[in-house]
């Protein structure tokens, strides 16, 4: 039994070591109307789909891929009030670059889009006294998407209008 929880405290230990806070940071370079050294962004969520079926005989056909917005989960903060006037204005952000980093503050990914609108903007009330803040769900539109991998130094940037990589 002993050994049981010497063995249980090594592995809680050693993957202790292994976990990461992963703390997503938007900046906007939009200059000035919002904070330019970023603000912490809870999630974000992109969808990309392409349709596919399967034909008898010929394989798997696939058609073109179909990006879906963006979204960003956030507290209010001070970004709140220029996202909403830059949705009901109809203005874009001309570039939104997402940090990722590592518990070491090691900015591992980025991804940045370009030519970006706000086509979505939610206030999420917390339910109870004790629950979290207020909150706002983002959804944004764009030109062309980066995937940037900071540790291996590899990109790809995909350009929506023209539904190809560049």
């Amino acid at each position: 039994m002993k050994n049981i929880v010497t063995c249980a405290l090594l592995l809680l230990i050693c993957c202790y070591g292994y976990a990461q806070k992963i703390d997503m940071r938007v900046v906007y370079t939009t200059g000035g109307t919002l904070p330019k050294d970023g603000e912490t962004v809870k999630a974000l969520e992109f969808k990309i789909a392409a349709e596919t079926s399967f034909i008898s005989g010929s394989g798997t056909a696939v058609g073109k891929a179909i990006p879906g917005k963006l979204f960003i989960k956030k507290d209010i903060d001070s970004s709140a009030n220029p996202l909403f006037r830059r949705l009901v204005m109809g203005q874009h952000f001309p570039s939104i670059v997402f940090d990722y980093y590592d518990d070491k503050n090691t900015n591992y990914y980025s991804i940045t889009i370009t030519e970006a609108f706000v086509t979505n903007l939610e206030f999420l009330t917390p339910e109870c006294p004790s629950c979290l803040k207020l909150e706002n769900l983002i959804g944004f539109v764009f030109k062309t998407i980066k995937l940037e991998d900071k540790i291996k130094k590899t990109n790809i940037t995909w350009d929506i209008s023209l539904m190809r990589i560049i």
